[in-house]
């Protein structure tokens, strides 16, 4: 099957080829009450669902989901596309504190409609009525199944598909403008790095208003055609085994997951049930965090070696939403690619590798090679010269996946995606904001620039001090933590902000004095630095982005208004 024009041409063509050909199946749970879906019935849902947006007046403008991750989210998105409209994912908050990222959502977007359910809509209405008047809410409940097919829509592949706000975790969302091209190119780099067929099942827990869930999940498997076996994050989270179990019964050959997901595997996978597991059939295990931590990777791969996963089944990736998803990868027969590297010459902008004893020996992963029709190179920031292998610079890439820009934002689009080398004066590049190098052919990404802490003229990611807190005491909750500088007239001083494990609270009265500690010899050790402040927070409070990456911009700037719910009442330590 050729590339099509648009995502409705495409899901057309499978209806007419394969229309009892299943797509998504919906896990309830592992054992029964699932929901699934073939090719024929997403294309009359999909068609139902446009036709009222249409029929509403929502043509052209945007349109934000608002639903739980279901069946219903996927139809919904599709239906946007469908009616011409710009779909706006997003999440549900749990509590009113979440509420400000989504009023900024919509505020951005401006949104005219909102496709929710009724339980979501009672919660939140007397949120967002009064700061959003204008806001049109349709019930996903109410709208018709049968409605008749409009047959006037031109559909193109210039149409705006949706508008991907990032995470923020580095500043406020930013609404990325994608089209269908984007995402069926993007769709289609996929498929072959991961070598993508039609009876290669796919299973995801990743939530769908996320870029990796949806493009990654849903989007691409209605392009290769195979199915697509779904849950909801909560459930993952709450039973972890749910993900493995899918894959095991289906025998799945690829899945995605960022960092935590494979170590929460390991933390709460007893060896029992895992022994029950069969992963022999899993053949691409996609990592795509910020940053991936080989020691994950190597601690996933032995603790399932046992019930068949093989080592070269884990691949690392690298991905932005500005470049629609997936931006490089490697061979997915290939095992990954584990380096160690001069941690000192790293922050002076130099890769040397160094032997894994070295006692200023940094390991990193590689992140493949660039999707192919993509030039990603390494740039210095400041001159805008690219640099040769082996230095450390800014990921600059231009291409067909890279998106048009950020939604009526001039001044951030201009900045990003508007670079041109000096030396050749060719672009414009999107500069990703990231930091990294090539080394013998390899992508390594090294820590985002703007998070980079500099203390006496040394870069470091703030990513690795986190990981060393995480490993210095169990006590200290996993995937809580914030590392940061502040700038004071003696110049940069370390924070660290983070969440506490309860059940130590409750047995040791003295445990905050005693992590302290714990945490000043991590660091010291590690880094021969200083912690100006440790800050400890309420369970729960750390700000994370909707893909649970941590906001580390928006938790300096709490800090620095004094707004973090200290657990100590506010009281400082800056021993």
């Amino acid at each position: 099957m050729g590339k099509l024009k648009t995502w409705i041409e495409l899901i057309q063509e499978q209806a007419a080829i394969h229309p009892n050909r299943t797509i998504f199946t919906f896990l309830k749970d592992i054992g029964g009450g699932d929901s699934r879906l073939t090719f024929r019935e997403l294309e009359q849902k999909m068609s139902s669902i446009g036709t009222h947006l249409a029929q509403g007046g929502a043509t052209g403008e945007r349109v934000l989901i608002l639903l739980e991750p279901s069946m219903n989210y996927i139809l919904s998105f599709l239906g946007c596309l469908y009616a011409k409209a710009i779909a706006v994912p997003a999440y549900p908050p749990n509590m009113k504190k979440q509420y400000g990222r989504l009023l900024s959502v919509i505020l951005d977007a401006k949104a005219k409609y909102a496709i929710t359910s009724r339980k979501i809509y009672d919660k939140l209405k007397d949120w967002i009525k009064e700061d959003t008047p204008e806001l049109n809410w349709i019930l996903i409940e109410e709208i018709p199944q049968q409605l008749t097919a409009i047959q006037t829509l031109d559909w193109k592949a210039e149409d705006i598909a949706f508008l991907q706000y990032t995470s923020g975790s580095t500043g406020n969302p930013k609404g990325v403008i994608l089209n269908h091209s984007h995402l069926i190119e993007n769709g289609y780099r996929m498929i072959e790095r991961w070598s993508i067929h039609e009876q290669a099942k796919m299973v995801s827990w990743l939530p769908p208003y996320h870029d990796m869930g949806l493009i990654g999940t849903i989007l691409t498997p209605i392009l290769a055609g195979t199915e697509a076996i779904m849950m909801t994050p909560f459930h993952f989270v709450q039973r972890p085994i749910r993900w493995l179990q899918a894959l095991s019964d289906n025998q799945a050959e690829i899945s995605i997951s960022p960092n935590f997901g494979f170590d929460l595997c390991v933390d709460k996978i007893k060896e029992e049930k895992r022994d029950q597991l069969d992963l022999s059939h899993w053949r691409v295990a996609v990592n795509g965090s910020e940053p991936i931590r080989p020691a994950t990777l190597r601690k996933f791969a032995t603790y399932f070696a046992p019930v068949g996963l093989k080592a070269e089944t884990l691949y690392p990736g690298y991905g932005i939403a500005e470049m629609t998803l997936m931006v490089s990868g490697g061979d997915w027969k290939k095992k990954p690619v584990f380096q160690h590297f001069d941690a000192t010459l790293l922050e002076e902008g130099e890769a040397k590798v160094v032997e894994p004893t070295s006692p200023n020996a940094r390991e990193l992963v590689g992140n493949g090679q660039s999707v192919y029709g993509h030039d990603v190179i390494i740039v210095d920031p400041d001159t805008h010269l690219q640099l040769p292998d082996g230095r450390v610079g800014e990921v600059w890439m231009r291409g067909p996946c890279v998106s048009l820009g950020y939604w009526q934002n001039e001044e951030a689009t201009k900045q990003a995606f508007g670079a041109y080398r000096k030396d050749t004066g060719e672009g414009p590049y999107l500069r990703s904001g990231d930091q990294g190098f090539y080394w013998d052919g390899e992508l390594y990404i090294n820590a985002r620039l703007k998070d980079l802490i500099i203390i006496n003229g040394r870069n470091f990611a703030p990513s690795d001090m986190e990981w060393e807190i995480e490993q210095a005491h169990d006590g200290i909750r996993k995937n809580a933590i914030a590392a940061f500088s502040i700038d004071d007239e003696r110049g940069e001083r370390l924070i660290i902000v983070s969440e506490l494990e309860n059940r130590l609270l409750k047995k040791e009265v003295d445990a905050p004095q005693m992590l302290k500690n714990v945490i000043r010899t991590s660091i010291s050790q590690a880094y021969d630095i200083p912690v100006f402040e440790i800050v400890f927070i309420k369970r729960g409070t750390i700000l994370k982005t909707s893909s649970g990456k941590i906001q580390r911009q928006a938790i300096k700037k709490a800090y620095l208004k004094g707004q973090l719910e200290r657990l100590e009442d506010g009281k400082h330590d800056k021993r």
